[in-house]
């Protein structure tokens, strides 16, 4: 009885690990092509567009939209995915959460960032030679009736003068490597937002000035852009509560170096003096009556101001943002009658109305208002008028 028992259970249990093997035995199976969410932010939380989402080790790849969310299907659990952002430090990770939320923060290795050329990209540490970059900072550092004026000395290659004779709201001559042309224009093409020869805004306004030097040039925008071209990118809105910004700023103006001029009565000596010469009778009798005279140059001139205010609000949300800016400026020039004034608005709106469709409005309006005078004379005596000399 006993060795019929223990068969039986011998023949049970064979019967048992052959039939029940999947159960007692599972397959750790790792999950096949899974769909992962999450969104990117800054260190300050504010949502990153743009932002390069990668499995590693594929091309398989995505960007995070308006809202900084993404969405990219992987391998499996077990892959890496590596965040990525001009400026900002990478971060990796597993692929393990349906959803994860990453921050990225700024980076030190400024000159690995990424410069757009045409239709792709190189390193800006590659190209310092043929793009220059100006910052907000650098425009804003001084008041300029033209913020062509605050380029001057701040780009390799870049030769800016001022026309008229530095009246108050003169134009300002660029020059990207000197003349290309002798007949025609040598002035460089000035793009606005994307938009050719659009108006300047004022340097407030401005978020960054780029200047193409080179083949990057006629890369995009052909002949047009064989003299170089300026890009001007103004200043956008941002989520996050409203900012108000109030920017006021005075300089003030005198001339460098004045005419050295005889007075009335060395003029009389040096007229009779001419008059011996020629044989004639002196002009001036008495030229110790004549005294000093009038100083003309004192009597025209005064100490020029410059004054400009700016006042921007801007903010925004997750479905649109803003920017509203109004700036005066006035200046005052260093001879008498010589002023120029300039009132500006600045408005740029962005909306997301669906993840299909953006709309946007970029409105500039601006005011001008100058009392120029001759101040300057032609070289030849008949063209006259002028205050003061030629060169």
């Amino acid at each position: 009885m006993k060795k019929l028992l223990l068969t039986f259970l011998f023949m049970l249990s064979a019967h048992l690990g052959i039939m029940g093997s999947p159960n007692l035995h599972p397959i750790n199976e790792v999950e096949q092509d899974v769909e992962v969410k999450g969104k990117v932010l800054d260190e300050a939380g504010v949502p990153l567009i743009g932002a390069s989402i990668l499995e590693v080790g594929t091309n398989n790849g995505a960007v995070t939209d308006f809202d900084g969310n993404f969405n990219i299907r992987v391998q499996n659990r077990n892959s890496l995915i590596v965040v990525s952002f001009i400026g900002y430090e990478d971060q990796t990770f597993s692929a393990k959460q349906d959803y994860i939320e990453i921050r990225l923060f700024s980076g030190a290795t400024l000159l690995d960032e990424a410069v757009v050329i045409g239709y792709g990209s190189i390193k800006k540490s590659d190209i310092t030679g043929s793009i220059a970059s100006v910052t907000t900072d650098d425009l804003n550092q001084f008041p300029t009736a033209n913020p062509v004026q605050a380029l001057q000395g701040r780009a390799s290659g870049v030769s800016i003068s001022s026309l008229n004779g530095g009246e108050p709201g003169a134009d300002y001559r660029i020059r990207i490597r000197g003349n290309t042309s002798i007949s025609a224009s040598n002035n460089p093409l000035f793009v606005v937002d994307g938009f050719p020869q659009a108006s300047m805004p004022p340097a407030d306004d401005i978020s960054s000035v780029e200047v193409l030097k080179d083949a990057s040039a006629t890369a995009i925008y052909g002949s047009r852009g064989a003299n170089g071209v300026v890009l001007i990118t103004t200043k956008k809105g941002k989520s996050g509560k409203m900012r108000i910004n109030l920017n006021i700023s005075h300089a003030s103006q005198n001339e460098i170096k004045r005419y050295k001029l005889m007075n009335a009565q060395q003029y009389g000596e040096y007229m009779n003096e001419l008059d011996a010469l020629s044989g004639s009778s002196p002009t001036f009798p008495n030229t110790s009556g004549l005294g000093l005279g009038t100083d003309w140059q004192e009597e025209i001139s005064q100490n020029g101001e410059i004054q400009n205010y700016n006042l921007s609000v801007s903010g925004g949300n997750e479905k649109i943002n803003y920017y509203l800016s109004g700036t005066s400026f006035n200046q005052k020039g260093i001879i008498l009658n010589s002023d120029y004034n300039r009132y500006s608005i600045t408005s740029n709106i962005n909306g997301k109305l669906s993840d299909r469709l953006d709309i946007g409005a970029n409105i500039f309006s601006r005011r001008t208002k100058s009392d120029r005078i001759s101040s300057r004379e032609g070289t030849s005596g008949s063209q006259g008028g002028g205050y003061l000399p030629p060169h």
